[in-house]
């Protein structure tokens, strides 16, 4: 048998995996609108595992087919001592504590050591400004109070996901507030994966100067059938 190789070109296309970041905050928003949304494109990781068991206990409902996500938003308050086990998942956690005292005046959140070992601190912090209770254990983490409407200052040079967690909640509150992020703001792209999940299911955040948010309250998140974007930079050529 004879084999001829020709030179010739590389032709078709490549679909970016799905953007784990994106997809972490729809189901966040799925959780929060007042309906039934559906999330396609969710891949499934511990992380995500952790948030849906927390969406769970926030009070809303959800079914995962393959890679399609159907959510029926939490209503109603949470139920005293409500735990929230985030596994090993800082994410989680940093995205539901505000939600937490939006929903409910007390809550349990849950997850191994390591993940306690790794600290609130920026929360810690807010808290303790707004006098809103924080008990930590080896193991558990218990908050009691609630959010209010107001200003808040975080730094920008740690985690992102402290931010997130705040946007996410303050435009449930009865009130406006102000959301100011401190220079260097090191996560940047985050806060606008954020923002834009926000948007799509209807909330509107508007920013002056830059890193500045201002939030009106009374705000509701609305269901959505929507897609996760992909994650170019998961490609390499």
């Amino acid at each position: 048998m004879k084999v001829e190789i020709r030179p010739g070109s590389a032709r078709g296309t490549v679909a970016a995996p799905p953007s784990k970041s994106y997809a972490h905050r729809l189901m966040l928003c799925a959780a929060l609108a007042q309906g039934t949304s559906t999330v396609r494109g969710v891949s499934r990781s511990e992380d995500m595992g952790a948030t849906l068991d927390c969406i769970s206990s926030l009070g809303a409902r959800y079914r995962l087919d393959g890679d399609i996500l159907t959510v029926r938003g939490a209503s109603g308050p949470l139920p005293q001592g409500a735990q929230f086990p985030c596994r090993e998942s800082g994410s989680t956690l940093r995205f539901f504590l505000p939600l937490a005292l939006v929903k409910g005046s007390g809550a349990v959140f849950t997850g191994t050591r390591r993940l306690m070992e790794r600290g609130i601190s920026v929360y810690e912090t807010l808290f303790a400004e707004k006098n809103i209770g924080l008990q930590k254990s080896c193991e558990s983490l218990t908050i009691s109070g609630s959010l209010t409407p107001g200003r808040y200052t975080l730094r920008g040079d740690v985690s992102s996901q402290f931010v997130t967690g705040l946007l996410l909640a303050l435009p449930l509150l009865d009130g406006a507030s102000v959301l100011q992020v401190l220079p260097p703001v090191e996560s940047r792209p985050y806060i606008d994966i954020t923002l834009d999940a926000m948007r799509a299911f209807g909330i509107t955040v508007t920013e002056a100067p830059k890193n500045t948010f201002h939030i009106l309250g009374g705000q509701t998140y609305r269901p959505m059938d929507i897609t996760v974007e992909g994650d170019l930079s998961l490609i390499h050529i």
